[in-house]
C-alpha cells in the first residue's frame, strides 16, 4: 500500500473534534484500532 510505505505517523481528527497522535506506519494503526486494513 502507496499511504504505509510513506507514512510514519497518522493524526485521526474525529467526529467530536478530538485528535489522536498515533506515532507507526498506517498498517500498524490499523491494527490497534482492530481494523482488517
Amino acid at each position: 500500500m502507496f499511504v504505509s510505505g510513506l507514512a510514519t505517523r497518522v493524526i485521526e481528527v474525529r467526529n467530536d473534534g478530538t485528535l489522536t497522535d498515533y506515532l507507526g506506519t498506517y498498517d500498524e494503526y490499523l491494527e490497534s484500532q482492530g481494523i482488517d486494513g
